[in-house]
């Protein structure tokens, strides 16, 4: 009898709240009769106050997917032969150390800024990657490229 009240007094809510630690979600979508197309300019829009450079990690990975027109800086510098201007957001928390919860990308349409496609990569700590590879999971969607869990 005791032990049935250990188990179900410290083991079970002990396993629901770890087990509820360890969260991925990714999603993406391409809205109808838009396209992703290697012959566009493509101009991803940096953040002032961002020390890790997020934005050529997505640079990188858009060439690695088979975009060669490819810059990033701030409005000012954005050329203007720009056709789809590339927008992301990261959220970052704090266990033990920093990580990404969160990145979410979205790609608009320079001359009226409609939104063309989006992409989003969640996880939580237990299940946390770098950078890079949450990057690689919001484009991977929107690229329609084969490839294993990353």
């Amino acid at each position: 009898m005791k032990r049935n009240f250990f188990t179900l007094f410290f083991l079970v809510p002990a396993l629901t709240v770890t087990m509820g630690c360890s969260i991925k979600y990714t999603s993406s979508r391409i809205m109808p009769n838009a396209a992703i197309s290697p012959e566009k300019n493509y101009f991803v829009l940096c953040h002032e106050d961002d020390a890790r450079h997020i934005d050529l990690t997505l640079v990188e990975e858009m060439n690695a997917m088979g975009l060669a027109n490819v810059t990033s800086g701030f409005e000012q510098d954005m050329p203007d032969d720009t056709d789809v201007i590339v927008l992301f957001e990261d959220r970052w928390m704090w266990d033990i150390t920093n990580y990404l919860l969160m990145f979410k990308v979205q790609f608009r349409d320079a001359s009226n800024n409609i939104l063309i496609a989006r992409g989003q990569s969640v996880r939580t700590s237990l299940a946390r990657k770098s950078v890079q590879i949450m990057v690689q999971e919001a484009l991977l969607g929107l690229f329609n490229t084969e490839a294993e869990e990353v």
